[in-house]
């Protein structure tokens, strides 16, 4: 028995003996998975899946027109979630210091502006420089 449900295709297949088989498949299916089933089921030889690939082939679309069990919607569902949750890095533990000594690093990225000449707003660089090297502030 196959599985009971809505497919978009249920095509009877007549195998010589008079009685119809009954050969589920949705669109953009596995062909093979589908036609693999098909002859362990009736009990067919796997000489006839590629005979039955071929008709799927003809007789069916190679991309989904429905999502019969909601997963299409659900992944769409997780995808739009992802976009809008904030990217961050999360941490437990806070370390925090009685003086930061901010010198060092500030004559190293004046070094490097000196090259790259990127900053061009000294005077921004410079207050964040203070509000960093002042331990009053936090």
């Amino acid at each position: 028995m196959f599985k009971a449900g809505e497919y978009d295709h249920i095509f009877d297949v007549e195998l010589g003996d008079g009685i119809m088989r009954k050969l589920p498949f949705n669109n953009g299916a596995n062909y093979l998975e589908a036609a693999d089933k098909f002859c362990s089921r009736e009990h067919l030889s796997r000489v006839n899946v590629e005979q039955i690939v071929q008709f799927l082939r003809t007789n069916a679309k190679p991309f989904k027109t429905r999502d019969f069990d909601g997963t299409e919607a659900l992944k769409a569902e997780k995808l739009q979630t992802q976009k809008q949750m904030p990217k961050t890095i999360p941490h437990r533990i806070h370390l925090f210091f009685d003086a930061q000594n901010i010198a060092g690093p500030k004559k190293k990225v004046l070094e490097f502006n000196e090259e790259l000449k990127k900053i061009t707003d000294m005077v921004q660089f410079e207050m964040l420089c203070k509000v960093l090297g002042d331990t009053t502030t936090f």
